[in-house]
């Protein structure tokens, strides 16, 4: 539905968690949006990962191959989302601050576009992490 075209590559480590199922559906549904949205390309790429970060916490990663941000760690700084932003990422950061979590963006390792990984209280159940 999100790719009719079949432009998106994407890329899901073989990971099962256990976590707030509602919430991180939104989470990852308003960041994979926004990936997809602010990629001026004809293909897209995601990247999609998750670790252990121990005391019953988890990260996700998001990597997209968009536009990027000339400054990305601006933005999710403070309380409220740091670019002309709508409720989305707002939603997305009180969703993550009200369950203990963080959020946080950089550019990715490799290439252009941009990463976003946020924290959450959950474990990996199985599957390969990275």
């Amino acid at each position: 539905m999100l790719d009719p075209n079949e432009l998106c590559e994407r890329r899901i480590d073989n990971t099962t968690i256990q976590t707030d199922r509602v919430a991180t559906q939104i989470i990852m549904r308003n960041l994979i949006d926004n990936a997809l949205k602010h990629n001026p390309g004809s293909s897209v790429s995601l990247k999609i990962t998750t670790e252990s970060k121990g005391a019953g916490f988890l990260a996700v990663t998001v990597n997209g191959n968009g536009q990027g941000m000339i400054n990305p760690k601006m933005l999710f700084g403070g309380d409220m989302p740091r670019s002309k932003s709508g409720f989305g990422l707002f939603a997305v950061c009180n969703l993550i601050k009200t369950r203990g979590g963080r959020i946080y963006s950089d550019a990715p390792d490799q290439g252009t576009g941009l990463s976003v990984t946020f924290t959450v209280p959950g474990i990996i159940q199985s599957g390969s992490c990275q």
